[in-house]
C-alpha cells in the first residue's frame, strides 16, 4: 500500500488518519526478527519519500507529503532506534540501505524543523 502513496492523495490521509506511522515505528522498535523490521523499514521509507506532486488534494486541506510523515516519524521517536539500527549488523542489504535512507533524511527535517515543530509532534 505504501508504494500507493505518490500516485493518491486519499492513501496519504488514510496513512496519517490511521496513525500508521506510530505502528510501524512501535514494529521497528520492538520486534525481535529480522524480516518484520524490514518490511516496517520499507513502508517507512516509502511513506518518508512521498510526494504530493503526483495527484494533489483538490479539497483545499494540508497537503501530507514525506515531510508530514518525517515529522510524525520524528515524534514518535524513530530518530533514536535508527540511530541505535545504525550500529548493528544486518544480514540484509536492503534492510541496511533502508537504515541509511531513513537516517539522513530523518537528520535533514530534524535540522529544519523548530523546537516548537518537535514539541508538538
Amino acid at each position: 500500500m505504501t508504494y500507493e502513496c505518490n500516485s493518491s492523495a486519499t492513501v496519504r490521509a488514510h496513512f496519517a488518519r490511521d496513525g500508521a506511522v506510530n505502528a510501524l515505528v512501535d514494529l521497528v522498535s520492538s520486534a525481535p526478527r529480522e524480516k518484520v523490521v524490514r518490511v516496517a523499514l520499507s513502508a517507512l521509507r516509502n511513506l518518508a519519500i512521498c510526494s504530493a506532486d503526483a495527484s494533489p488534494d483538490s479539497s483545499g486541506k494540508k497537503t501530507i507529503d514525506g515531510s508530514t510523515f518525517l515529522t510524525d516519524m520524528i515524534g514518535a521517536g524513530l530518530l533514536k532506534n535508527i540511530d541505535l539500527m545504525r550500529e548493528r549488523q544486518w544480514t540484509d542489504p536492503d534492510l541496511v540501505d533502508d537504515v541509511e535512507v531513513l537516517y539522513k533524511l530523518l537528520h535533514e527535517n530534524f535540522k529544519e524543523m523548530s523546537r516548537w515543530d518537535v514539541y508538538k509532534s
